[in-house]
């Protein structure tokens, strides 16, 4: 389902609340109503959406990645449950910019491999 987050087109799973929810200062969409529900203030959208679609509570150690880079676009169809050692992307940002760069450029820039980096 397709909501509107702080003016900006957001996607949840059709099972959580269609209100209550806003962005993060790093851009997630979390849920903050203080409404009594089975969600707690805060939780995020794509965890919310992986613990309803495997019926259990989110994995220590684990993380959930957007395919796509679009952290508002949280369709199942759009996540991936990954474990946190396998999850390199953060590590590649440009630590000015904060765009993506591929591995070879960013040792090209800055002399050495991001600290996350799996090889």
């Amino acid at each position: 389902m397709t909501i509107t987050v702080a003016g900006k087109p957001a996607v949840i799973h059709r099972s959580l609340p269609p209100r209550g929810w806003s962005l993060s200062t790093k851009g997630y969409v979390i849920y903050t109503s203080r409404k009594r529900n089975s969600l707690k203030r805060g939780k995020k959208a794509h965890v919310a959406a992986i613990e309803d679609l495997t019926g259990k509570p989110f994995p220590p150690g684990m993380h959930v990645h957007h395919m796509d880079f679009d952290k508002r676009n949280n369709c199942p169809c759009n996540l991936v449950l990954m474990d946190d050692a396998l999850n390199v992307s953060p590590a590649r940002r440009c630590p000015y910019t904060g765009h993506f760069m591929s591995i070879d450029l960013y040792q090209e820039r800055y002399g050495a491999r991001p600290a996350r980096w799996v090889a």
